[in-house]
């Protein structure tokens, strides 16, 4: 089953064509045979021959690859290793960017231009010709420091477009950046909210944001540990505690506590301090909030830079 994707500058989200998918990882092997695809009458004899089996008997050989991965094969040839020669190499070459072109990618949408952003953004499309989407003065400020030229694809703020079978509506948000948004992704399955880099959430924001089933929020710091922190100057702390800074996790709950409904299902706490924050204090503090107004039937899940969350079905 076809999944289509999303990258949303600091967040990946994976929405299926259909109303269901496999939280496995998808894996396309393409085979050229070699030793691995060989066999021979019996042990005893000599009459071995390399690239005997196509790639769908050593799938088929293994049943339990099954259990931990969505795998399909695509005979590129099937020789031995003595025989690869510049022909297979090109052919191989471009079955593989055939393939990370089709990796279901259908854009990028970018938030903002800030470097731990979009830092990765030139190395992505380096390898998959992707459509970027943003808005005007991110694009410029984007463009003046990538060192390739991208596809880019601009929207005006506040505007509603369609990317693959998604429709996306954007909103201006609070944050130092020169022209920020967030998203909400209208999906057939649920609505998808992406809230990050805004220093308070405005009514606008609120109202955008309220028919989302699924939230990444940020819970960028808990105020104390930025306060008694050693390593930002007091100008740093101010930017991060100002209108146009960055959610505590205590802002965060009081966005929670304002959009709450019967709708809103899963929260992804994102965008945390690694020095002025814990996932254990944000999720802390919003859970605390959610029992208090007895939102019960929210999950709440703190994300991290190093670990992926677990894949979760819409």
């Amino acid at each position: 089953m076809r999944i289509r994707t999303l990258l949303l500058s600091a967040l990946l989200v994976a929405v299926p064509a259909a109303s269901a998918y496999a939280a496995k990882p998808a894996i396309k092997i393409l085979a050229t045979g070699g030793t691995i695809a060989g066999a021979q009458a019996s042990a005893q004899s000599y009459g071995y021959k390399s690239g005997t089996f196509s790639v769908d008997d050593l799938i088929g050989a293994v049943p339990q690859l099954k259990e931990i991965a969505t795998l399909s094969g695509e005979q590129v040839a099937n020789i031995g290793s003595q025989d690869m020669n510049d022909e297979i190499w090109l052919k191989l070459a471009k079955r593989v960017n055939a393939a990370l072109a089709d990796a279901g990618t259908d854009g990028i949408l970018i938030t903002h231009e800030h470097s731990d952003h979009i830092q990765g953004l030139a190395a992505i499309c380096v390898r998959v010709c992707v459509p970027i989407f943003c808005n005007r003065l991110t694009m410029e400020a984007i463009a003046a420091h990538c060192p390739i030229r991208l596809d880019y694809r601009i929207f005006s703020t506040g505007a509603t477009f369609e990317v693959g079978d998604i429709t996306v509506d954007s909103f201006s948000v609070p944050h130092d950046a020169y022209d920020p948004v967030g998203f909400l992704l209208r999906t057939a399955s649920a609505n998808i909210g992406v809230l990050t880099d805004l220093g308070h959430a405005t009514k606008l924001v609120l109202e955008r944001i309220r028919a989302a089933h699924i939230l990444l929020l940020e819970a960028n710091h808990d105020l104390k540990l930025l306060q008694d922190d050693t390593r930002r100057p007091w100008s740093i702390k101010q930017r991060i505690l100002s209108r146009h800074g960055h959610l505590s996790n205590d802002s965060a709950a009081d966005v929670i506590e304002q959009i709450i409904s019967a709708d809103l299902r899963r929260v992804y706490l994102g965008h945390l301090s690694q020095d002025c924050n814990r996932p254990e204090l944000a999720h802390r503090a919003v859970s605390a909030r959610l029992q208090k107004i007895g939102a019960n039937h929210v999950h709440i899940e703190s994300t991290s830079q190093e670990v992926r969350c677990a894949t979760f079905t819409i």
